[in-house]
Order: structure tokens, then C-alpha cells, then sequence
């Protein structure tokens, strides 16, 4: 069969210089795979000799991979990835690369590549590729730990923020108490430009593993007087998420925070009630964007509210959007609930941005009649400005896409036009259909009878 083959192949070769016109065959790369099986030395030599042929019959990419694989021999794929020009011919690169170099079972030929950083730029093998070299089971930890410490290397081979912190992961499954030692060099974290949301969830790993490791963590740096070396936003999750009251008193108290840190953390801690007439009901939506599974941050909330349901859905106006969804509210627990879903996606790690937004629901039954309905309407008429000036921090502008979610009304009011006439409830319930099936997001939405929904 082998014989048989090649001869075919051998033929078809005349043929095609003879006339160019003769079609390729679709199975080339299979028809080589078996040849390869018992005489690798003509793939070899077909794959080095016929660039043109290879090409116009579309052996490239992972064809070519499996290709040089099937023909078994280790020393054949060196060669074949010391050859960057013919590998980038056959475009072979990045994963395909990294595939031929573990391929060659060799943890000393695996170092080689790991310690030339213009091969492995020459194949374009970056970021979460050299993480794939890196772990591989051939290599001895020690030599893992060692390499990492050439931030150089790391930043040259794009070996960053997410993609570090997932190396630094990795390792750890190696190397038990590595993500510590990352953790406490902050200039090495601060070096591969490991953003907060990333070393969060290194933290809160260690934290699973050890129980109080995140009081120690901050207590280090209070006591050598480097906490304010840490930037304010981190400082303070970190701070949260250790979900104790009087380790929180235990920092403000000691001294070494700054006024800023302080001052914030008191909005997590002093929590304002919320005044609300006994029979009234609210419900909130809280936006936020972050890493964290959504079912991850719903076993949070679940564990810290035990009987209460909190919902969890995704948003597609945000990036890695999530939002938080309340049941109903009333005054006696809406402060501790809203309080604690906020402090809980802070302390894993999500964060608002201008996209982000919050919605207020309030409950209709408190709108017992006609005239109930009439003086809402009025209240939000005359207020709506001073609303939208207050839904935003000093100096900022509304968040992007204000006037697509959350358009106002004022100026699209059907009571103030002639051909309504709320004397009524009919007509007042038609107003309010109107208004809401003009514009699903008006920034007072008209969900007649179940509920009232703000949004800011």
C-alpha cells in the first residue's frame, strides 16, 4: 500500500508539471500520514522539497502539525522549529508551535526554547503559550520558580496581568505557598502590571486554603508601615473582605491609613438607614462588572442573607456584566441587605464603571388611588433634573448611554397634553400604557399596578 502510494504521488507530481491544470488532490495530507507510518525519510524529504505543492494543496496549519507528528521521530520536529522561516511556510506558530515543542517530550530541549526569547517571538509564542511550556509535567518546580524570577523575560514574552496571575495559579498547584510569596513581593505584582481584580483572587485563594491569612497579610504591612503603598481602592477590598467588624475598627484605628482610606471605609461601615413609610416595599438592581462567576458571587450572597434570594443575571451592556437583583425590600431590612450585596461584590472583586447603573423599584400598592398616581407623576415631573444632577458624582457627566436606558419623561408627559384627561383611572392607566410603550427605558418606567421602576 505504502508503495503503492508513493507512486501515485510520484506520478501525479509529472503530471501536474506538465500541465498545471491537473486538479490537487483533497486527501494529500492523508495519503503522506500513511506513508509516513512506514517510510518517514520521503515525508521528510517531500515536506522539505515541495513548499509549492504543500501549499496548493493546503498542508499547513495543523495539517502540517499532525504531519511532522505522525512521522514519529523527536529529533525531526527540532529541526523542523530551528527552521522559522519553513515553519512560518507552513504557518506553524503560536499553539502549533508550542504543540511540536511538547511533542518532543524533552524537559532540557522545553528549557532551551523557554530560555530564547527572540526563538519564541520569532513563532509568536506569548502570554498564555509560554504558560502552556512552562507547566508542562516534565519540568522540575524548582526550575519553574527560578525562571519566574526574570521579570524581563515575563514582561518581554507579554506575561501580564491576567495572564501572570493565571501562571502564578498554575504553579501553585507545583509549588504549594507560591501565591504567597507573590503576593508579599509587591513590587513583583506591581512589575507584571497584576491589575486589583486579579490579585483579589489570589488573595481570597489563599484565604480558602488558610483561614485569617488576609488580617495577617494587612497587619504585615501595617506594622512595617507600607499599607499605604498599596493602592486605595485594593486596600480597602481587601480590608472588606474580611467581613469583621472589628478587624475593620482594628486598621482605621492604627494609625498608619491615610485620611482617604479612612474616610472610605466609613461608607462601608457606618451604614445610614433607610427611611421609608412602614407599608411601603422597594426592590433594587445592582450593576457591576468583574471576573467573578455569577454563581460564585450568588453562594456569596446566599451564605451571607441565608433566607433571602438574591437574583443574578447577566447585562449586556456591560463587560463581564453582572446584576444583582433583590426580592422585595422592606424598611426593617432593605439597609442590611443592600449593604451587604454591595460589600460582598466588592470584596470579590468587581468593580463600577460609567457603563454600570443601578434601578429602583417601589412597589405600587403604596399608590392606593387615582390622585397617589397624579402626585407622583407631579414629584418626578419637578425633581427630575435635580435627580439626574444627584445620580452622579460631582463634576461627572452622566454614564454612557443615559439617554438610551434612562431617557427622561418630563418632556414626553401625556398629563400635560390637552387630548388626555386624568379626571379618571381609565384614562390615567392609559396615559401611563402610552407613556411606557413609547420608550421601554424612560428613566421613570410606567409598569402599571406591580411595581414603579427608577433607573440611575
Amino acid at each position: 500500500m505504502c508503495g503503492f502510494i508513493k507512486e501515485w504521488i510520484e506520478n501525479w507530481k509529472e503530471d501536474k508539471k506538465r500541465n498545471s491544470e491537473i486538479e490537487n488532490p483533497g486527501n494529500m495530507s492523508d495519503l503522506l500520514k500513511i506513508v509516513a507510518m512506514k517510510d518517514p525519510k520521503y515525508v521528510k524529504e517531500f515536506i522539505e522539497y515541495n513548499e509549492e505543492i504543500l501549499k496548493e494543496c493546503h498542508i499547513n496549519g495543523d495539517r502540517a502539525v499532525d504531519l511532522i507528528k505522525t512521522v514519529g521521530d523527536p529529533e525531526y520536529i527540532k529541526e523542523c522549529l530551528g527552521n522559522v522561516e519553513k515553519m512560518k511556510a507552513l504557518d506553524i506558530n503560536g499553539d502549533r508551535a508550542v504543540d511540536l515543542i511538547k511533542t518532543v517530550g524533552d524537559p532540557e530541549y522545553i528549557k532551551e526554547y523557554l530560555e530564547n526569547v527572540e526563538k519564541m517571538q520569532a513563532l509568536n509564542i506569548y502570554g498564555g503559550k509560554v504558560t502552556e511550556l512552562l507547566t508542562v509535567e516534565e519540568l522540575e518546580p524548582k526550575y519553574i520558580e527560578e525562571w519566574l524570577e526574570n521579570i524581563e523575560r515575563m514582561r518581554a514574552l507579554k506575561i501580564q496581568d491576567f495572564i501572570a496571575a493565571d501562571l502564578i495559579k498554575k504553579v501553585e498547584q507545583k509549588i504549594p505557598g507560591y501565591i504567597k510569596k507573590c503576593l508579599e513581593n509587591v513590587e513583583k505584582m506591581q512589575a507584571l502590571n497584576i491589575q486589583k481584580s486579579n490579585t483579589i483572587d489570589l488573595i481570597r485563594m489563599v484565604e480558602k486554603k488558610e483561614p485569617g491569612y488576609i488580617k495577617k497579610y494587612i497587619k504585615k504591612h501595617i506594622k512595617n508601615g507600607k499599607v499605604n503603598e498599596l493602592e486605595s481602592d485594593f486596600l480597602i477590598q481587601v480590608i472588606i473582605m474580611t467581613a469583621d467588624a472589628k478587624f475593620i475598627d482594628y486598621c482605621k484605628d492604627s494609625g498608619v491609613l491615610n485620611h482617604k482610606t479612612i474616610e472610605r471605609l466609613d461608607r462601608f461601615t457606618k451604614i445610614s438607614p433607610i427611611t421609608l413609610p412602614g407599608q411601603m416595599t422597594i426592590g433594587v438592581e445592582i450593576e457591576s462588572e468583574g471576573l467573578t462567576s455569577r454563581e460564585e458571587i450568588e453562594k456569596i450572597i446566599g451564605n451571607l442573607l441565608k433566607e433571602r434570594t438574591w437574583e443574578l443575571s447577566s447585562d449586556i451592556t456591560l463587560i463581564n456584566g453582572t446584576e444583582a437583583i433583590s426580592p422585595i425590600l422592606r424598611k426593617d431590612t432593605a439597609s442590611h441587605e443592600i449593604y451587604t450585596v454591595c460589600n460582598a461584590l466588592y470584596s470579590l472583586g468587581q468593580e463600577t464603571s460609567e457603563r454600570c447603573g443601578g434601578h429602583i423599584h417601589i412597589g405600587a400598592d403604596y399608590l392606593t388611588d387615582l390622585q397617589d398616581w397624579k402626585n407622583l407623576r407631579t414629584i418626578w415631573n419637578d425633581t427630575e433634573k435635580i435627580l439626574y444632577i444627584i445620580s452622579n458624582r460631582k463634576g461627572e457627566i452622566p454614564r454612557k448611554g443615559v439617554l438610551v436606558y434612562a431617557r427622561p419623561i418630563s418632556g414626553n408627559d401625556e398629563s400635560k397634553q390637552e387630548t388626555i384627561n386624568l379626571e379618571n383611572e381609565s384614562s390615567q392607566k392609559a396615559a401611563l400604557r402610552s407613556a411606557h410603550s413609547s420608550n421601554a427605558f424612560h428613566r421613570c418606567s410606567a409598569r402599571v399596578r406591580k411595581k414603579r421602576s427608577f433607573r440611575c
